[in-house]
């Protein structure tokens, strides 16, 4: 994929497509696991930092 031609035969013809949305398929799958596992990640932490906020509060408020 060098020159403009051979780019545009290749976008045209066939056999570039089925491997183009091949690849955009495992690309999103790629992402979505990801997304999944930064979100698991995120969650973890939110909740950890949600305990630890939790439990300054009871440590600090007199009133409770």
């Amino acid at each position: 994929l060098n020159t403009k031609g051979d780019m545009f035969h290749d976008f045209t013809s066939l056999h570039y497509v089925p491997t183009n949305i091949r690849k955009v398929r495992v690309t999103l799958k790629g992402r979505v696991i990801l997304q999944y596992q930064v979100a698991k990640l995120a969650l973890k932490r939110y909740s950890l930092v949600r305990t630890l906020i939790g439990m300054m509060k009871t440590a600090y408020s007199p009133g409770v």
